[in-house]
């Protein structure tokens, strides 16, 4: 369950409406089966039901022509003559002629095992199909309790025993003789049926649907068994079952059909139906899949570009679906990177502008404390009454506002940087002559790169009046310009003066100006235009040491500002 709480929203698509479709791929299946089996096994219950009443019909149709034709034998005249003889004054020759007759109803149908006569004196003439006389091997006792069941008046029964032959394997069929000049009783007639050969009459039907049929009376007694119906077909079995009342007597039969044949007889019928399921399933299954991927495709571009988004690039989503709600999901978040693209550049138009009001505040900071330093320099060669050298400074003094005005620009060349650097070191050479010496290395090659005006005359300033003037005599101050090995250009001030503990370095880096006592001030603001101006602050290196010097570089990239 994890997992699943944890998976994407289409593996949770997929399994849920997997296991909905194995659900209503099983739930179906078994509806089709049962519905199948149902209808198979009423079916089965009706053919079976057919084939027993048909077998009843069977059995009924021959018990009746043996009926009729012994009634007509019998209650024929010479027949009925010889009884009333047998009767009065009984003879060799009538009890041969009526046990011929008897015979003769033996050969009527090969399932006659035997025909048996009692006459109203309760004598006893029987005749095998072997052509045996066995009226003398019956006892009479057995006759009358044998007759005693039997429920004929006037028409013929049947019991579920023989007198003579094996009661296992035969019936008997009981009727009473009566006379065709009266109608009086003349005796009663028992002919002997086996039920072997009578049910040869309904094998093939048997056979063709492969029943298993068992024939009992109204008491529950057995009349045939086929010997075809094991104990085991009970529970796995279609049992059909039909009660008929004949006339004289009353069967139940009961047929078994195992489900397995049943299964063969409706194989095909199944086979369909599972082709037909599985098909249903497929397309259910294919249709399921496309439904599903018509919605994730569209949520995968849509991630894949918010993905994107993501990496500072605002791209426009294409879902490619005519489905309502994935074009109003594309309409509200195109609408929004345009919000989005719109407020960047607003934010970047603004940011541009404070850059710009930073650049000019900064200046603005510098530029007063340069005048203020250069006038102090002025009035001090007047004081000490150098007029001639106060009048070259103030020359050299215009000629470097005329070019840090520079027509109102912020941006100027390197190389223009570098002239207002040198009218600065003239006016400072006139006044400490003594002080320093400047030694400089310049690629004349890179000196048209863009630079914020005024980069590198308060390195310079800061250079002379706190590393070299404090040293005592005269130092070296060293302008280096040259292409270093990352691409950039290398502008470095470097001095031998007084130099700075680390804690000066770290303060001006920092911006703590009280620390210093405010003698950092032009170069610490110095360093933050420069980092302003080249968007790196890491574009300004200051390494120092005390006693040994101060050295700045600046890293200078390649662009115009």
């Amino acid at each position: 369950m994890q997992f699943v709480k944890r998976a994407s929203i289409g593996m949770k698509m997929m399994v849920f409406t997997g296991a909905l479709f194995l659900f209503c791929t099983v739930l179906s299946a078994f509806i089709y089966w049962s519905v199948i089996e149902g209808a198979s096994r009423r079916e089965m219950e009706r053919i079976s039901g057919q084939t027993l009443s048909s077998i009843n019909d069977g059995m009924n149709s021959q018990f009746e022509y043996i009926h009729r034709f012994a009634a007509a034998l019998m209650m024929g005249n010479a027949f009925q003559a010889m009884v009333n003889r047998q009767n009065t004054e009984p003879s060799l020759e009538a009890q041969i002629g009526m046990e011929r007759t008897l015979y003769n109803i033996t050969e009527f149908s090969d399932q006659i095992e035997a025909v048996i006569f009692r006459d109203l004196n309760g004598k006893l003439y029987g005749v095998k199909r072997s052509g045996e006389t066995i009226g003398n091997l019956i006892l009479k006792e057995d006759a009358e309790l044998f007759l005693e069941v039997a429920d004929y008046k006037g028409r013929w029964d049947i019991l579920p025993e023989a007198l003579f032959s094996d009661s296992k394997s035969h019936i008997s069929m009981v009727f009473d003789l009566q006379s065709i000049t009266d109608f009086q009783e003349m005796g009663i007639v028992v002919i002997e049926i086996s039920m072997d050969k009578l049910s040869s009459a309904f094998h093939d039907t048997l056979h063709r649907y492969d029943l298993d049929i068992k024939i009992q009376d109204s008491q529950g007694s057995v009349i045939k068994d086929f010997d075809k119906l094991p104990q085991k077909y009970e529970k796995g079995s279609c049992i059909a079952r039909l009660a008929v009342e004949n006339e004289g007597f009353t069967w139940e039969y009961t047929s078994a059909t195992p489900m397995v044949r049943m299964d063969d007889a409706y194989l095909q019928s199944r086979k369909i139906t599972l082709i037909v399921l599985a098909i249903n399933s497929c397309v259910l299954f294919l249709g399921i899949y496309v439904i599903i991927r018509g919605f994730l495709l569209p949520l995968k571009r849509m991630v894949g570009v918010i993905d994107r988004t993501g990496e500072d690039v605002l791209v426009h989503v294409d879902l490619k679906s005519d489905t309502l709600e994935l074009r109003q999901l594309e309409k509200a978040y195109n609408c929004m990177t345009d919000r989005i693209e719109k407020l960047l550049e607003r934010i970047m138009a603004e940011q541009k502008n404070l850059r710009k009001m930073e650049l000019s505040l900064l200046q603005a900071q510098i530029n007063p404390h340069f005048l203020y330093n250069t006038l102090n320099d002025i009035s001090a060669l007047i004081v000490t009454d150098r007029k001639e050298q106060a009048c070259y400074v103030v020359k050299a003094f215009s000629n470097f506002y005329r070019r840090t005005l520079s027509k109102g620009k912020d941006v100027i060349s390197l190389r223009e940087e570098l002239m207002i650097v040198n009218d600065y070191l003239i006016v400072q050479g006139i006044r400490f002559e003594s002080v320093f010496i400047v030694e400089r290395e310049i690629d004349e090659s890179l000196l048209e790169v863009s630079v914020p005006k005024l980069m590198l005359q308060p390195l310079v300033e800061n250079a002379i009046y706190h590393g070299l003037r404090p040293l005592g005599h005269r130092g070296t101050l060293k302008i280096t310009v040259k292409k270093e090995i990352t691409g950039t250009i290398g502008v470095t001030v470097a001095d031998d003066g007084v130099g700075m503990y680390e804690s000066q370095i770290r303060d001006i880096l920092n911006g703590n100006r009280e620390s210093d006592g405010g003698q950092g001030f032009g170069l610490q603001k110095t360093i933050e235009r420069i980092c302003l101006y080249f968007g790196d602050t890491d574009c300004v290196e200051l390494h120092s040491c005390p006693d040994r010097g101060t050295e700045i570089t600046i890293h200078v990239t390649d662009f115009n500002g």
